[in-house]
């Protein structure tokens, strides 16, 4: 007589299998519809000559200027007052549960629950400043001549990490900017030099580094007080609130919180490679890749046009220099776009 097997621990087996299958088509659905459409950069973009001389001298003469201490945070602070905050920290520290203002709203304001530099060739010059910071997976490797080889931070969120080890220089600081909760997951992986799971990479829109090649030292979590205080204050977006799906365009960009962030690192502040010219859609968005202008038209996260105006009115009242003209038509008039500061 032969015993049946039992088979009690496989009933509802099927049920979940179909439901894991499902969940996972959702998500990589969702992946899909994050990756915007490229453009072809199969031609050389036109490059102005004369506009790149002057590029060069005007960052040439910000160098040669004298440093005025604590001169940006004193004008934020003349030009926003109670908005801007001019002693907070710029990354999150030990004590934590001491600032409640960390826990109000859920990431990235708290905790709760460019190709303009192509063909600049301003590297020799970006490099003389004290402190750079390079955004996202802005390379270095293959455009030295124009965007220079020097990284004191690089800033960025998990998708946007750079998947090459070369691209962090032994002597930089990681700074991150958590937007969700597996953010946490990723950036807690990377510090213990962790392996993450294929469950949590299935929640990231693209593929996220495996590495970073730094000690935990080196890792720093941008106050997400600065991010609340950008969005909210200075820029007026609406308050953050629970939505099935999609956003209320009130998530800064990166390169605007990297702007707010060098206001509290350092004595005066320029910027390189910022600007969205919008009725150009077909303009390369960033140095290194094939994305085009259309991409910020087609994104529902950053209210681009708002934070146009706000950097504007920073280099018009002088508050920051930008060197490339992306910004400030007027100074320094260029083409192209990406994403980068430099501060000193």
């Amino acid at each position: 007589m032969k015993m049946r097997r039992p088979i009690w621990f496989l009933k509802g087996t099927p049920k979940l299998l179909v439901l894991f299958v499902v969940g996972g088509c959702f998500l990589y659905i969702l992946k899909l519809h994050f990756y915007p459409e490229e453009c072809d950069r199969t031609k050389t973009p036109y490059v102005d000559l004369d506009r790149v001389r002057r590029a060069q001298q005007y960052a040439s003469a910000v160098l040669q200027e004298q440093c005025r201490p604590s001169y940006v945070k004193t004008e934020m602070g003349k030009l926003f007052a109670e908005k801007y905050s001019m002693d907070i920290s710029p990354f999150v520290g030990k004590n934590i549960d001491e600032d409640e203002a960390l826990f109000k709203y859920g990431p990235p304001f708290g905790f709760h629950s460019g190709g303009i530099l192509y063909g600049s060739e301003l590297g020799h010059l970006l490099n003389q400043f004290d402190i750079v910071i390079r955004l996202n997976d802005a390379p270095v490797q293959g455009y030295t001549d124009h965007v220079g080889n020097k990284t004191t931070i690089r800033m960025t969120y998990p998708e946007g990490a750079p998947l090459s080890e070369l691209e962090y220089p032994p002597a930089s600081l990681f700074v991150a900017v958590l937007f969700k909760s597996v953010d946490f997951n990723w950036l807690q992986a990377m510090v213990k030099n962790e392996t993450l799971s294929l469950w949590i990479r299935l929640f990231f829109w693209k593929e996220v580094a495996k590495k970073i090649p730094f000690t935990s030292k080196q890792f720093r979590i941008l106050n997400p007080v600065i991010v609340k205080e950008t969005a909210l204050d200075i820029l007026q977006f609406p308050k953050p609130r629970s939505i099935f799906w999609g956003w209320d365009k009130n998530v800064p960009t990166i390169g605007v919180m990297a702007v707010i962030l060098a206001t509290h690192l350092c004595d005066e502040v320029s910027i390189a490679g910022f600007g969205y010219d919008l009725d150009q859609p077909s303009t390369p968005l960033h140095y290194y890749n094939n994305l085009c202008m259309a991409a910020m038209n087609r994104q529902t996260m950053h209210n681009v046009t708002g934070e146009t105006k706000l950097l504007r009115k920073l280099v018009k009242e002088k508050v920051i220099k930008d060197l490339t003209g992306g910004i400030h038509f007027s100074q320094v008039p260029c083409t192209y776009v990406s994403l980068k500061a430099s501060c000193g």
